[in-house]
């Protein structure tokens, strides 16, 4: 049996206490930096409309706020990577302010705008990168722990303008430009957005909002044009008609919209058929034609489809109207009767065979 160095074994030993302090102090780090950046608020997230770098987006930032915060106290969102623009290519259209900033509590939206009162809370917006939204709640109405919120930033607002062209007697025609929200970061990544509540300058509730940003995936140039042209079935009439009628409706149908056209002759192109049917356009096609007794008639039927794809085959409707019903109605008639009675010894029998008798 081997007999193991005492000085190996502590070795070792020291090893994993190293590897359990480094485990313990990764836990401890981690704790401090997810945590300290999360004081008074859960179950918080945010949801962007537009996740592709250097694209503009809109911003929902749902949270729960588990203190009281006084009337009078801000709270300040600084999009860390992202740019609220003033300026910029696409600004000369677009435009982000006050309107795109609103506070939702409870699913009931605060009144604010770009100067608040007694009764309204104040937007500011300080643009650059990352730039600074800061909503300040009225002196008269704070939150409660427990409510629910959500931060919408960007053209989802209830105040947002959409793109309107309307006219001025003063300027002529003007065009009111569409708002947006705020510009992402220009390169792929997870990025922390700080959220910050304040009671005049002191902070009682924040936490860091994380969201990523990844290229659109695309699958490429996909051709999705339909190439099969109409299928016709239930051709009417068939066979042999009743040559007691001197018009027939030609019937057909086909599996998708279509227009159709026949011909009197084989083999005629779609595009060079003399004859459209009277109603086509849809599924069923019908045309009226005189017909003559003791005749066969074919219609050659090509169609079309919305997306341009038409029959290069014929499909025949055949049929022969038999010949007029022949005879001439019997216009007399033969009745014999016999009758026999008593009355005052009196009997009778009468025969009457076109003319009569009487015995």
């Amino acid at each position: 049996m081997a007999t193991q160095h005492p000085g190996a074994f502590s070795v070792r030993k020291l090893f994993r206490y190293f590897i359990l302090l480094c485990l313990c102090i990764g836990v401890v780090y981690s704790w401090f930096v997810f945590d300290a950046r999360a004081k008074n608020i859960n179950t918080y997230s945010d949801t962007l409309s537009d996740s592709t770098p250097a694209d503009y987006s809109n911003h929902t930032l749902s949270f729960t706020v588990t203190t009281d915060i006084a009337p009078g106290g801000h709270v300040d969102f600084i999009p860390t990577g992202f740019s609220i623009d003033a300026t910029s290519a696409l600004m000369a259209t677009h435009t982000f302010s006050a309107r795109n900033v609103e506070l939702v509590v409870n699913d009931v939206p605060r009144t604010a705008s770009s100067t608040g009162n007694a009764t309204t809370d104040e937007v500011t917006v300080v643009y650059g990168s990352p730039g600074l939204i800061r909503y300040t709640l009225n002196p008269s109405s704070g939150l409660s722990s427990g409510d629910e919120l959500q931060l919408r930033i960007g053209s989802h607002a209830s105040g947002a303008f959409n793109a309107e062209l309307y006219y001025s007697s003063s300027t002529g025609t003007t065009t009111r430009p569409q708002d947006v929200g705020i510009r992402n970061a220009n390169t792929e990544g997870t990025y922390r957005l700080a959220l910050s509540m304040y009671e005049g300058a002191t902070a009682v509730a924040y936490t860091d909002f994380l969201v990523h940003l990844n290229d659109e995936v695309g699958l490429g140039p996909a051709d999705t044009t339909e190439e099969i042209p109409p299928e016709r079935f239930n051709g009417a009439p068939q066979g042999d008609v009743s040559g007691t009628t001197q018009m027939i409706e030609i019937s057909l149908e086909t599996n998708e919209f279509s227009i159709c056209r026949f011909a009197l002759t084989p083999g005629v192109d779609y595009g060079s058929m003399p004859y459209l049917f009277d109603s086509t356009g849809l599924i069923y096609h019908t045309e009226l034609v005189a017909v003559t007794n003791e005749t066969t008639y074919s219609y050659y039927v090509r169609c079309i489809d919305d997306e341009g794809n038409f029959n290069i085959d014929d499909y025949v409707i055949s049929f022969t109207v038999l010949e007029a019903p022949s005879g001439i109605p019997n216009t007399t008639g033969t009745s014999t009767g016999d009758g026999s009675g008593s009355g005052n010894q009196e009997t009778g029998s009468e025969t009457d065979e076109g003319g009569g008798s009487t015995s």
